[in-house]
């Protein structure tokens, strides 16, 4: 108490069981919430882990509710917060504080070709990039599919007009030598182009732990996807691979450009923003995510971002200004990667327009000012929780009763011990009377 009792106030960043405990010892606390923990555990299958998870559940919110000031990263986690915290979602709606990059750590020569140089991205035309966890909320099936989706519609739309093109396009297009338009209705399969040098690379590329059974199940689940899709792949690192994926992909027949995919296990920092940085676009499609990093930093490091249109991203990103928010298909993906590609001019002048975006709203600064702000109104015992008591009272209440319970259920096991053990010794008695008396 001594020790902590040296702060203003403390910010708690996580889990908020320990919120209570600093009331008690009157110490302001500011709890900032990322996205409530009752809807992260969603695998509820065993009675057992029901019963467990209600009074866990009970818990978070009473104890969230004890906060002086409670803090989410976005307004889509407010509304998750309200929604599910239903007693302290009713009398009180937190503070939005978006979380925020260090520039500092982008500010990279992206006008240096040679500074961006990356041995394995050499001969594209265009590169498509996904950074996420290899994990299956992520969604990054939906990426490998609109790559997929894109090749079939550059067969069908041409990126540029035989006729008409600009200097600057030819110049952006100079491997592209002839397309044959083909109508909307006719089979893609029967497509012709007399030049198929168009090259495209899709990167995917993010946190990758071989002790986890779901990242090693799903980077095979994309790998054979792809696969099935009849996609090219390559891997940075060795694999175990399934049985199935031991056939190389045969693309020798395949329709349209030249399409690559390029999977990049745990990459640096540095690796990842010269990716980022030399894409024509981030390929962001996690669906409903709470806020999303990742797009943030893609902006400020002028790569304009193709996202579902949910979530964080709706709030971050600015629709046909610094990037696109699709509906959640490959068509929808496919059109947006097909406008980049088609649009140079629009490309760079989005990736201008992101960087200013994220400088204006999304840096320490911002997030400095905001906070300070909310420290002042601490301090002054302005704007705070007028249910913090209550929630207080109410959380040593359920602590106490738990307590209680736990004590209750001892009592009860140790008097049932007792009680085996008495009956046997007393059987151990009526037994040795028993021979006694008949020997």
């Amino acid at each position: 108490y001594i020790y902590l009792s040296n702060y203003d106030f403390i910010i708690i960043d996580g889990i908020s069981a320990s919120i209570p405990l600093l009331k008690i010892l009157n110490i302001p606390v500011i709890f900032y919430c990322h996205f409530p923990d009752k809807l992260l555990c969603t695998d509820r299958s065993s009675s057992l882990k029901k019963i467990y998870r209600f009074f866990v559940d009970i818990f978070e919110e009473l104890t969230t509710g004890c906060a002086d000031i409670i803090l989410v990263n976005s307004k889509f986690t407010t509304n998750a917060f309200i929604s599910s915290f239903r007693l302290l979602g009713s009398i009180y709606t937190p503070n939005v504080l978006n979380p925020t990059i260090d520039v500092k750590m982008l500010d990279i020569p992206i006008d240096e070709p040679e500074y961006l140089n990356i041995e394995y991205t050499e001969g594209y035309n265009y590169i498509f990039t996904s950074i996420n966890r290899f994990e299956r909320k992520k969604n990054i099936l939906l990426a490998i599919d609109s790559l997929k989706q894109l090749q079939k519609e550059l067969i069908v739309k041409p990126l540029l007009s035989s006729t008409n093109q600009s200097t600057q396009a030819k110049s952006i297009n100079e491997d592209i030598e002839d397309f044959v338009m083909v109508d909307s209705d006719h089979d893609v399969s029967n497509a012709l182009i007399t030049n198929r040098s168009l090259k495209i690379l899709l990167v995917i590329a993010g946190g990758y732990d071989s002790q986890l059974n779901e990242n090693i199940e799903y980077l095979q689940e994309l790998l054979l996807h792809a696969k099935n899709l009849n996609i090219p792949y390559s891997c940075d690192v060795p694999l175990q691979l399934d049985s199935q994926l031991e056939d190389e992909v045969d693309d020798k027949h395949a329709d349209g450009c030249y399409i690559h995919i390029q999977f990049r296990l745990s990459i640096s920092n540095n690796e990842k923003n010269k990716l980022i940085a030399k894409s024509s676009a981030l390929l962001y499609t996690p669906d409903k995510e709470h806020f999303g990093i990742v797009p943030i930093e893609a902006m400020y490091l002028q790569c304009p971002v193709i996202a579902v249109n949910s979530g964080g991203p709706v709030e971050t990103i600015v629709h046909n200004t610094t990037g696109y928010l699709c509906d959640q298909t490959a068509e929808s993906f496919a059109n947006a990667m097909y406008d980049v590609i088609s649009n140079e001019s629009k490309r760079i002048d989005m990736g201008k327009e992101g960087r200013l975006h994220v400088q204006s709203k999304f840096t320490n600064d911002m997030l400095i000012n905001q906070l300070e702000q909310l420290l002042t109104d601490i301090t002054n015992k302005q704007n705070l929780s007028q249910y913090s008591l209550l929630f207080t009272i109410l959380t040593l209440v359920l602590l106490l009763q738990c307590l209680g319970v736990i004590l209750w259920l001892c009592l009860f096991i140790l008097n049932m011990l007792w009680s085996i053990v008495l009956l046997g010794s007393l059987g151990s008695l009526l037994f040795v009377f028993i021979r006694v008396v008949y020997k």
